[in-house]
């Protein structure tokens, strides 16, 4: 006996009309017949009597009526508590992503993710570099991906993608020319820079004085598309991300020929930190991952 039957049973209770129920609940008259009979069967007795003035209960039918109420509404209560359940067993995760995070990426990264854990909803939030650490550290988020260098003696990291450092010139520059760039060549040079927030920045400045000169910032900005723009406009040298800077037009992306000059993106936690189920999920996740260098 199917619980769709049961209700259909009740509306042509409540209708005392096969035809009116029909209507109501956008079903042939037929199939409202046949389910009927079906119940019928099921339980060796007549539900109704047909006549003239409808369909007529029967005292069977006026019996399995009151059951088939509470039936119904039983159903019902479990259908809630199920989804009360469900709920319940939905894990949110907190991730904390560094500004540019995303689109460096490979495609499918995280939807992937969702794929395969579609009881994990993950809240994504954008940061700045050390504002992105801070959220981990304080536990406002779960599990970041910022840059490096990370500070192993306050969290565990991975890292999960490299790309390389790059200077990003007007094509009118004569820089432009270059296929690499070192650092010496860059002395007299004033720079747009990533504000103190961005790990960025404060390895491009390691650099330039491991190279024995202090770098003269003439823009400091948290937005990427203000470096790009005054770039292109020949108002300075940029210092970006290779990957990105590539797509920009009219602006040329020189990589430095210092091998170790990257910009690395870390998973990272907490230290010591206990691990919720999604939490280790997710972690588990990215490390049957591919390492990108990109």
């Amino acid at each position: 006996m199917k619980i769709e039957h049961i209700k259909y049973f009740l509306e042509i209770c409540n209708c005392k009309s096969i035809s009116k129920a029909s209507k109501n609940l956008y079903l042939s008259q037929q199939a409202l017949s046949s389910a009927v009979k079906r119940i019928e069967t099921d339980l060796g007795v007549e539900l109704f009597i047909r006549n003239q003035s409808g369909m007529i209960l029967t005292p069977y039918g006026e019996s399995f009526k009151e059951r088939a109420i509470k039936i119904i509404q039983h159903m019902e209560s479990i259908s809630s508590d199920f989804e009360q359940i469900r709920k319940k067993e939905q894990q949110i995760l907190n991730i904390a992503m560094s500004f540019g995070v995303i689109s460096a990426l490979p495609e499918g990264y995280i939807n992937n993710f969702k794929l395969l854990h579609p009881d994990i909803i993950l809240n994504i939030t954008e940061y700045q570099d050390l504002p992105c650490e801070e959220a981990i550290l304080n536990e406002h988020e779960d599990i970041g991906f910022n840059i490096a260098p990370i500070d192993e003696t306050s969290f565990d990291c991975q890292t999960i993608l490299k790309n390389r450092m790059c200077i990003l010139v007007s094509k009118d520059n004569p820089l432009s020319q270059n296929v690499e760039i070192d650092f010496h060549q860059l002395k007299n040079e004033e720079f747009l820079l990533l504000n103190n927030n961005f790990k960025l920045r404060h390895n491009f400045v390691k650099k330039c004085k491991e190279a024995g000169f202090n770098p003269k910032i003439s823009l400091e900005t948290m937005e990427l598309i203000l470096i790009h723009n005054f770039s292109r406009l020949n108002k300075g040298i940029g210092v970006g991300v290779h990957f990105i800077g590539m797509d920009i037009a009219d602006v040329k992306a020189i990589p430095f020929k210092n091998p170790d000059c990257t910009w690395e993106v870390c998973v990272i936690i907490k230290k010591n930190r206990p691990l919720t189920p999604a939490m280790k999920c997710f972690l588990d996740y990215i490390n049957n991952q591919k390492y990108y260098i990109i």
